[in-house]
């Protein structure tokens, strides 16, 4: 069987979002420069792994304090890597840090800190990605969450990570709306409205449209996922009985051609791999933006005979299997079983 999910996009508007909006402005009115911020954290390359990425103001160090407080009261310190960030960001903080935290017990809870120019963040927790199967995962997922109009959600988001048993979330395209306006300000400050539940689960993403300005520099620059060389726009990870697999719907909308080309040559391979271990994990999931089908009467991609998406997609998810597709973009939702 196979499912595809559409997304409801958290587009409604209150008085509580319109106050916890001017609250955050007011507050990074007055905020200690040059400290971390927009702290937030996703799965690496392998289940020892994690990454922890934040921002600031000033070029200064990249320094991460963990511990694993069941098992020592020290705190280890590794030093990370940073960059300028200028490309469609000249009034965001340019700053960009990015520890690949590794030697990580799978399942074991840790304790962290962010410093850069010898300020620390508030401790953070985290709790290294398992690799048994006896678990089963919960996830939080969603699509197309603004700054403006997306606020009012983050109260019962900040209540959701609360529960143990939240184990990562997923966010499936256009963020912020967008990342790069007001010269990069808004993109800060979706980073900072996240940051309560970024920093304690891994926040795994996918590229959307609204990600596309200055060929998708801010997309590139502020998230890190455990991605190959070969593009910033696709990977996969596993978890508990689940093979996740996160791709681009944008590379058939936008240059160059050869990224689509790139990305089904990935998806063969991935998804082979993926069946030959069903016997371990029997799930495989994708994720990605554009849904190849709605029923909105809008001119969208997904409502049309001809579907770009449908077309360049829907043979290979059916040709290995894929259990079910969590899609975004139709600000709407719907859940399919074609």
């Amino acid at each position: 069987a196979h499912v595809i999910f559409c997304f409801k996009a958290m587009s409604s508007f209150s008085a509580v979002g319109l106050f916890a909006l001017i609250t955050s402005l007011l507050l990074q009115q007055y905020s200690s420069v040059s400290g971390p911020e927009q702290i937030h954290i996703s799965y690496g390359y392998d289940p020892a792994q994690m990454f922890i990425v934040w921002s600031t103001d000033v070029e200064s160090t990249s320094i991460l304090h963990y511990r694993e407080p069941a098992k020592e009261h020290a705190w280890h310190n590794v030093t990370g890597e940073s960059w300028k960030f200028t490309k469609g960001n000249p009034k965001g903080l340019q700053f960009i840090h990015r520890v690949n935290l590794t030697g990580l017990t799978p399942g074991s809870f840790y304790s962290y800190q962010a410093e850069s120019n010898g300020i620390k963040s508030q401790e953070y927790n985290f709790t290294a990605m398992r690799t048994d199967t006896e678990f089963r995962p919960q996830f939080l997922v969603y699509g197309d969450m603004g700054q403006k109009h997306g606020g009012y959600i983050m109260p019962q988001l900040r209540e959701e990570v609360k529960n143990p048993l939240i184990t990562a979330i997923l966010h499936v395209g256009d963020f912020a709306y967008n990342l790069n306006s007001e010269g990069g300000r808004i993109g800060d400050q979706f980073m900072n409205t996240i940051q309560d539940i970024a920093a304690v689960r891994p926040y795994m993403t996918t590229v959307g449209n609204h990600e596309a300005h200055y060929n998708f520099s801010h997309y590139r620059n502020r998230f890190t996922m455990p991605t190959t060389e070969e593009s910033p726009f696709w990977y996969s990870f596993d978890i508990g009985l689940i093979h996740f697999v996160s791709y681009s719907t944008e590379v058939y909308f936008f240059p160059p051609e050869s990224d689509a080309e790139k990305q089904i040559a990935f998806l063969e391979r991935d998804l082979a791999l993926a069946n030959a271990n069903r016997n371990v994990r029997p799930w495989v999931i994708a994720f990605g933006h554009r849904p190849m089908y709605c029923s909105s009467i809008a001119e969208q991609d997904c409502g049309k005979v001809k579907s770009i998406v449908r077309k360049n997609l829907e043979s290979i998810m059916y040709k290995h299997g894929v259990d079910l597709i969590i899609q975004a973009h139709e600000h709407s939702y719907e859940r399919l079983w074609p």
